[in-house]
């Protein structure tokens, strides 16, 4: 899996206009440079927040042993 600095919201790799953000080595004590991760604002939280809000919909009628199974999957 390569790391790209991007949210998944939805089906979509989204990278956040918000400013960026980096990893950081705590063993050297040092910013990690590549990849800098895009932070989310307002904008993308909202998509997700409604994204998620239309998933429930559906998921809450998903029998319990399903859910179980999806939960423990993913």
């Amino acid at each position: 899996m390569q790391l790209t600095g991007e949210m998944l919201i939805g089906y979509k790799s989204v990278f956040g206009r918000n400013g960026v953000q980096h990893a950081f080595n705590p063993i050297t004590n040092t910013e990690i440079i590549e990849p800098q991760f895009g932070l989310g604002g307002t904008i993308e939280v909202e998509q997700a927040a409604s994204l998620a809000a239309a998933a429930f919909d559906v998921y809450r009628d998903i029998p319990l042993t399903q859910r179980a199974v999806f939960l423990e999957t993913i």
